[in-house]
């Protein structure tokens, strides 16, 4: 009869339009499980680098330290050497002064 193809052909036009809507559905959560696993990518990319250059800054920051301790201690060899030149010139001054003034 004519109601019955009639509601035949519009519960087969409520099921295209439901496939069609499920298909768009599917589709739109694809793209965004995509944009998603981009922003997941960049983030990480983002993340090594950073974790690059702070290493890169760290091994930066050790080699000034290590410089600057043997300078300091190089510093501190040549102070010492000094030091013991004053003290021996010193000496040996104090000990002519005491041999000249001996009768």
């Amino acid at each position: 009869s004519d109601i019955q193809d009639e509601i035949n052909r519009l519960s087969e036009r409520i099921d295209q339009e439901r496939r069609a809507r499920e298909t768009q559905e599917d589709a739109i959560v694809n793209k965004l499980n995509e944009e998603l696993n981009k922003v997941q990518d960049s983030l990480h990319v983002e993340q090594k680098t950073r974790e690059d250059s702070e290493n890169s800054l760290i091994r930066v920051l050790e080699d000034m330290c290590a410089k600057m301790q043997h300078e300091v201690q190089l510093e501190r060899k040549d102070r010492e050497s000094t030091e013991e030149i004053f003290l021996k010139l010193l000496e040996e001054t104090c000990d002519r002064v005491q041999t000249g003034n001996r009768p």
